[in-house]
């Protein structure tokens, strides 16, 4: 077996360790700068340190996670809406919770979502919320 660099290039069969072997070799190859690891699925993991009350905690943090542009969504969480149109949230929650019957308002289980096109069409044909 040679080492080069710190990887193991020629590998004996040995039955019952070789998979180990295998394995090892492959968390090697996977294993990138910055404590960032590549799993089976492709996927790119990074180790970060959370603080949850005063206790440093390791976490594996998924970089698959993407945001979808506030102005390229079809329907908008009432906090998003209110960051979004410059409208206070709680006054913007009331409205919507009195209008629930509208055409913006989209009922996702328990949530109100704001239909974003058709609101804004709503806020240009009306002055007042």
């Amino acid at each position: 077996m040679q080492k080069e660099n710190g990887i193991l290039k020629n590998y004996i069969y040995v039955p019952g360790l070789s998979e180990t072997v295998e394995n090892e070799r492959k968390k090697e190859i996977n294993k990138t700068d910055d404590n960032k690891f590549i799993t089976a699925t492709g996927a790119a993991k990074k180790i970060v340190n959370t603080y949850d009350n005063g206790v440093v905690r390791k976490k594996k943090v998924d970089d698959r996670d993407f945001q979808i542009p506030v102005w390229e969504k079809y329907a908008l969480t009432v906090k998003e809406a209110a960051e979004y149109y410059n409208i206070a949230e709680t006054r913007l929650r009331e409205f919507v919770m009195n209008n629930r019957t509208k055409p913006f308002v989209l009922k996702a289980g328990g949530r109100l979502l704001v239909k974003r096109k058709i609101f804004e069409t709503f806020l240009d044909q009306n002055n007042i919320i």
